[in-house]
């Protein structure tokens, strides 16, 4: 899985949750294929912070980036 960009709502501003939705969902395009094609929205969550390293997101932050 490739690297992840950082992006902060200072930068991102009111784009921030769309933005990381994107980013997310690119993300998730390299996760379903090894994990099965089903991934649990807390698996996400998991391994896109875990990938992050740096501004690790809260789950409500996943969960609306999702939306």
């Amino acid at each position: 899985m490739g690297c992840i960009q950082l992006i902060t709502k200072d930068e991102a501003g009111d784009k921030y949750y769309e933005e990381l939705g994107k980013q997310i969902f690119r993300f998730c395009t390299e996760l379903f294929p090894k994990q099965g094609g089903i991934v649990l929205l807390m698996d996400i969550y998991y391994y896109f912070n875990k990938k992050r390293q740096l501004s690790l997101l809260s789950p409500d932050e996943v969960l609306k980036a999702c939306e």
